[in-house]
């Protein structure tokens, strides 16, 4: 299965099965190549120019493969390839996908486009502890709470037993976490691949209001109810839950 990237400019893999490793990273296709098969999908036999987004353990066995695009109004919003099924053994058994293709372009269109076209294109960011703890003391000398809401997204992937690209998913996540910190906050990944986002907060804020808004919005993301996403989500505060930010950060990030 692949899905856009954040500009809608290359598909890339996020979950598959049976592919190799190589062959999972190689997969990151440009739209203007997808774009010819239009909604239809189409049988792919010339594969010359398809051979450089797979393996050559995977090229030595294919030989062809079904493009099968879902749609919502104009919008690609997935891409599912199948390189080796019943499907593929008679082309008519292709039609048999058609009603999966607006069903499932609908669905990917409400539980990821939708909630993802809210907010601004970021780019996922990396941040070491000290640059962390150096924004909490700032915040902390201004007599200020800090606010630090971490989820893992790969605790939630392995709760579900499927093969997904973590990457993808973590930078959707950063997308809609870094919309709730604007410019007094920060956002970005840990060490250890949870999405963390830790922001500036007053006493006067409900914080378990503003947590309870991510969750729901994340809950809407993944199609889950609220307290699912809550088994993967934490809220800490200091200096009321913790009053050194460093102990919050443990486990985060690599010493």
């Amino acid at each position: 299965m692949l899905l856009p990237d954040l500009k809608g400019q290359t598909y890339s893999c996020w979950t598959s099965k049976g592919l190799d490793r190589t062959t999972e990273r190689r997969l990151r296709i440009p739209f203007e190549q997808i774009q010819p098969y239009g909604h239809e999908g189409s049988y792919i036999r010339d594969i010359q120019s398809w051979k450089t987004y797979f393996s050559k353990r995977e090229q030595a066995f294919l030989e062809s493969f079904l493009l099968c695009p879902f749609t919502s109004g104009k919008r690609i919003t997935g891409v599912l390839l199948i390189m080796e099924s019943p499907v593929m053994e008679d082309p008519e058994n292709s039609s048999l996908l058609k009603p999966l293709q607006v069903e499932a372009g609908e669905l990917l269109y409400r539980s990821r486009h939708s909630v993802l076209d809210r907010f601004a294109d970021t780019s996922l960011q990396r941040c070491d502890k000290e640059t962390l703890l150096a924004f909490c003391d700032a915040v902390l000398d201004r007599q200020q709470r800090i606010a630090i809401i971490t989820l893992d997204p790969l605790l939630y992937v392995n709760s579900l037993s499927i093969e997904a690209d973590t990457f993808r998913l973590q930078e959707d996540l950063q997308r809609i976490f870094a919309s709730f910190v604007s410019m007094k906050g920060i956002t970005c990944l840990t060490d250890s691949g949870s999405v963390l986002l830790l922001f500036e907060t007053s006493q006067k804020m409900d914080t378990d209001l503003l947590y309870h808004h991510i969750v729901s919005t994340i809950s809407g993301f993944f199609t889950e109810p609220p307290q699912t996403i809550k088994n993967f989500c934490s809220l800490v505060l200091c200096p009321e839950d913790v009053q050194n930010p460093s102990d919050a950060l443990n486990g985060l990030f690599t010493d």
